[in-house]
Order: C-alpha cells, then structure tokens, then sequence
C-alpha cells in the first residue's frame, strides 16, 4: 500500500512490482482490488496501467497516515540515524508531519528534518542520501545546537514546538 499511499503521484504496476517484490499476478491483483474498493483510480496509457490514490475518497488522508506511520520514512530515517553519534534529538516537522497527525492538505512531496546536537553533518547527509531515494522524497535536515533547541527565543523553534513533529530519536 505504501507504494501507491506514499506515492507523489501515479504508479506502474511495475513500480509497486519494483517496491514490493511481489509477482505481477499478485501486484495487479491487489491493485485492482484498492481501485474495486474505490480507495485508487486507474488510467491507461496505451497498454499500461498507471494508479494513484481516489483523493476523493474520505478514507485516503487516514490510509496515507497509517502507511506513512507503518512503513513511512520516519522509520527509515530513525534507523539510518540511530547509530550516529552527537544526536541528541531528531524529528521530522512540516507537512510530512502535519499529514501524518491527520492536519488536512495536500501530500507533501518533500521531508523537513530537524537534528539537535553536534553529529558529523558528513554522516548525517551520507545516512539521508540512501533514505531520499526510498521513500521517493527530498529529505531537508536543519541542524541546531541544544541551546538553540531549548532556547525558544527563535521563530523557527517556536513553529516546530507548536506544530506536529515525529520524534525519531529522544536521547
């Protein structure tokens, strides 16, 4: 599902086939299954198959969500991040975060990711590079210090502390 939940637009079938590793029989399957339920819509290109999600289904916001929380990037970039040292905190912000506490709009098409502490930025930037090509986003990163973190004196501190966030690492 979260090949075509998370995605920023249409899919193949054989993008789902490539994300998945299921069979071709069984990816078309339950592609048709999603758009007999109404949850994607289904347009051709000569003989080719391209999916999306039914914006105009009330359920889709909800399954983009869940797919987003169950296989989403935050789990991806928490394990990329986890083993490096002089994280302190980090946490997705903006509308990726938004989205996935349920804020209505539309699909963000990139990731903004705030680091507290002092880790190699080289290795942060080399964990991210492998995790932007995955979920099919760009991955932003603002690095503060803790002091920054803490202060509130910073407009941008300020907005991440009052707006959704998704803590991936809390040290």
């Amino acid at each position: 599902m979260n090949a075509v939940f998370g995605a920023l637009g249409s899919v193949s079938t054989r993008a789902v086939i490539d994300a998945t590793g299921l069979s071709q029989p069984l990816a078309h399957r339950e592609l048709r299954r999603l758009a007999d339920a109404g949850l994607i819509v289904e347009s051709k290109i000569g003989r080719s198959s391209l999916f999306e999600a039914d914006e105009n289904n009330p359920a889709v916001p909800h399954l983009r969500a869940l797919t987003a929380i169950a296989l989403g990037p935050q789990t991806k970039l928490a394990e990329a991040l986890r083993e490096i040292a002089g994280i302190e905190r980090a946490l997705i912000f903006g509308s990726f975060a938004a989205r996935t506490a349920g804020v209505p709009g539309a699909n963000p098409d990139d990731i903004d990711l705030l680091i507290v502490g002092a880790p190699d930025r080289r290795a942060v930037y080399d964990a991210i590079d492998a995790i932007d090509q995955t979920v099919r986003r760009e991955v932003n990163v603002t690095f503060l210090s803790p002091e920054r973190w803490l202060s509130d004196s910073e407009e941008l501190v300020r907005r991440v502390k009052a707006n959704p966030t998704l803590d991936l690492i809390a040290r």
